[in-house]
């Protein structure tokens, strides 16, 4: 059974597959190398915006959506509204998980300089 009437359809959700496994590979590579909770913010919050804006991209090209058999974009105030608060969402979702790692870093690093001094102290 063919699942799509057109071929540009399958290639397209392949290629999809293939450039999603190929971020994740990159993202878990970067955490292993840097271990780094930051980096690991930053990279959750720019894939979702790179894809946005490749979304937008595309949908205002006629080229591309005839290419890709895409509808061309509709900018009605509620789909304007909907990609506002998406992109509102993640930017507040990781300056907030950036103040939950800012925080747990401070006191640790604090406790860790009152350790070396009071080590200096004693000798």
């Amino acid at each position: 059974i063919c699942l799509w009437h057109d071929g540009a359809s399958g290639w397209l959700l392949i290629g999809s597959v293939f450039i999603t496994v190929a971020f994740q590979f990159t993202t878990v590579g970067v955490n292993a190398g840097l271990r780094s909770p930051v980096v690991a913010v930053l990279l959750g919050t720019l894939q979702p915006l790179c894809s946005i804006l490749l979304v937008l991209i595309f949908a205002d090209s006629p080229e591309w959506c005839k290419r890709l058999g895409l509808k061309a974009a509709d900018w009605s105030p509620l789909a304007v509204a909907g990609l506002c608060f998406l992109v509102l969402g993640l930017l507040l979702s990781c300056r907030d998980q950036m103040q939950r790692i800012l925080r747990t870093a401070v006191p640790q690093q604090s406790a860790t300089a009152n350790t070396e001094l009071l080590g200096r102290d004693a000798q």
